[in-house]
């Protein structure tokens, strides 16, 4: 009786719309977790107005997930491969991002700054890697008609995580004990324990649904032979002497001797005839792929890529992005040896052999590019800065706030709360409207309404009222601390409530602001999407949107993590800083305007 009740429970899967609904909510929960409520965290821990700025880089790696997206596309994991490519991918980074913001909460930023943003970027990694295979496993789990709806309840989910994770736990680390005036590390702590806990329900729904039926032919030996283990041993060695020769060479430039034996003494190990032996698996994969990638090169065929090549791949191109970087900003230090050197690295891997060991990446791209010819830069420009105007200000506007005089509570109720369920209500406008005018017309209203929004912040630097009106619940303590538990008394202070039955100016102020901000980003994020969902290929659904999703980050992020530096050079002058976030929505309006005209004709 028992065995078939196990059988049974086994064999029960959880409906569709279910399993996205609730999926949809785990790839919310550290969305905002590690920005902007990190953002207000950070503020009461006395970071500066540029660590807070910086923050926007840990988003940079959403961008850059086009990088590994092929791999989860090609390999199964070890040992959790029972469940299926999509759900042992699934289960693995929602357990990494449990894990991630449990560490986040254990780690004071006021003494660990560092450590604290290594974690925070850990668990952006693996949230990065769960939209990576939430995507896929949402475009392979239904047929077309049924894309819609799925897409739907995913973006359901992610807005309630939203308003879960942006005001539930502001509100949650207020009751707790923190709040603008009084930092307390434990109530940050255990609010973000309790956030951790609510990627327990992903895990057991990715458990209980069902793996897509999709037959794709994986051996984790490969072609080559070798067992995974051996594998993996050969690409970290790889890894190894691709970085130990720069560092090398810089340590020679720098006269760190030490440093340079030791980087000499590893490159001489892997040149040896047991490193040789090691790197066996790479070495067999060069020679049987290279007819191969030569066809995938023309676009005649497009093989089956296996772990080691993805490996690779991933490395090269980190190499040429990390290159690019450090060639740029030596040659702007006038270090001149040291970007020359960078550069060749850099120009190396872009030769005929470095784009065939890139092919698991650069197949996809080179179809986007094919498909759109040179539309597909004015694609990519849309892309890449339609967001621009309104990520820019996104880690400084809760700062902003709470520099003004408002509590967090105001905060979790007005922006976090009220503001997401407008950004549901702006988002389903913007598909009654692509229904009636198309998408061009709608992107174009949405990113000039993103724009324009901005300027209204301004209006809370001139709108005269004292801080003490804006304070709510707010909490004045004699702590006797004893592990987690603290005793305080509360002076009166209006409620959000009495402040807007009360009209208070700039209560009424912020909810205008909330109210044309929330609905024209709702608007502008769907219209994206619809855009998006219309660029890519059904053979490479999954790369290919993390590519275009990530060139839509890259850049608001990049320039986003120097918000905090602009308002530093300005002198904190936030009128300056809404100028600068309205004037970058210009050059998007421009392509946009290009590409409809274009469509017109």
């Amino acid at each position: 009786m028992r065995t078939s009740a196990l059988i049974n429970f086994t064999n029960f899967k959880l409906s569709n719309n279910l399993v996205i609904l609730v999926l949809g909510f785990s790839a919310g929960i550290p969305s905002l977790l590690i920005s902007s409520t990190l953002g207000i965290w950070l503020l009461g821990a006395g970071a500066s107005f540029e660590t807070i700025g910086y923050l926007g880089w840990v988003g940079l790696i959403y961008a850059l997930k086009w990088v590994w997206a092929p791999m989860l596309d090609q390999w199964q994991l070890p040992v959790l491969n029972r469940l299926g490519r999509r759900r042992s991918w699934l289960l693995f980074s929602q357990l990494c991002i449990f894990i991630g913001l449990i560490c986040v909460a254990v780690t004071d930023p006021k003494s660990l700054l560092q450590l604290f943003f290594i974690f925070a970027c850990l668990v952006a990694f693996f949230s990065a890697t769960q939209d990576i295979a939430l995507d896929a496993y949402r475009l392979e789990i239904a047929d077309q008609s049924q894309q819609a709806k799925l897409a739907a309840l995913y973006i359901v989910g992610f807005r309630v995580a939203l308003l879960v994770a942006g005001a539930g736990s502001l509100l949650l680390a207020t009751y707790l004990g923190t709040s603008e005036r009084y930092y307390y590390y434990h109530a940050w702590q255990i609010t973000y324990m309790i956030f951790a806990v609510l990627m327990l329900p992903a895990m057991l729904v990715t458990l209980l649904s069902k793996e897509p039926d999709i037959n794709i032919k994986h051996d984790q030996t490969s072609d080559t032979g070798f067992s995974f283990g051996r594998q993996l041993f050969a690409i970290v060695l790889i890894l190894f002497l691709v970085i130990s020769l720069p560092v090398m060479i810089t340590a020679i430039m720098d006269s760190a001797w030490p440093r340079a034996l030791f980087y000499g003494l590893v490159l001489a190990t892997g040149l040896s005839p047991w490193g040789k032996s090691q790197i066996l698996p790479v070495r067999i994969l060069l020679r049987k792929m290279r007819h191969y990638l030569k066809l995938t090169a023309r676009s005649k065929e497009i093989p089956n890529f296996d772990f080691v090549h993805q490996s690779i791949s991933i490395i090269i191109m980190l190499i040429v992005l990390v290159t690019i970087y450090a060639a740029s900003k030596a040659f702007m230090q006038g270090a001149w040896p040291r970007g020359i050197l960078y550069l060749l690295i850099c120009m190396g891997c872009l030769t005929a052999p470095g784009r065939f060991l890139m092919a698991p990446i650069l197949t996809p791209m080179v179809e986007f590019i094919q498909r759109y010819r040179w539309q597909a830069l004015l694609i990519l420009a849309i892309v890449s800065t339609y967001k621009l105007t309104d990520t820019m200000p996104l880690n400084m506007i809760d700062v902003f706030l709470l520099k003004h005089g408002f509590s967090q509570n105001v905060i979790a109720v007005l922006v976090k709360g009220f503001g997401i369920i407008l950004t549901i209500v702006g988002a389903w406008f913007s598909v009654f409207l692509i229904g009636r005018f198309k998408v061009m017309p709608v992107l174009f209203l949405g990113g000039l309404a993103c724009a324009l929004t901005n300027l209204l912040y301004i209006l809370l630097i001139d709108v005269q009222s004292t801080i003490s009106a804006l304070t709510t619940g707010h909490y004045s303590y004699f702590l006797i601390n004893s592990g987690f538990a603290f005793y305080g008394v509360t002076y009166s202070a209006p409620t959000v409530w009495e402040q807007v039955i009360g009209f208070d100016p700039q209560i009424w102020t912020l909810i205008t602001i909330v109210i044309f901000d929330s609905l024209s980003s709702g608007m502008a994020v769907s219209a994206l999407l619809a855009y998006l969902a219309g660029l890519t290929n059904i053979k490479f659904s999954a790369t290919q949107y993390a590519m275009l999703s990530s060139v839509m980050l890259l850049l608001p992020k990049l320039l986003g993590g120097y918000s905090g530096k602009i308002l530093t050079y300005y002198d904190n002058d936030y009128q300056k800083f809404f100028w600068i976030c309205v004037l970058a929505g210009i050059p998007t309006l421009i392509f946009i305007s290009w590409a409809w005209l274009r469509e017109n004709k």
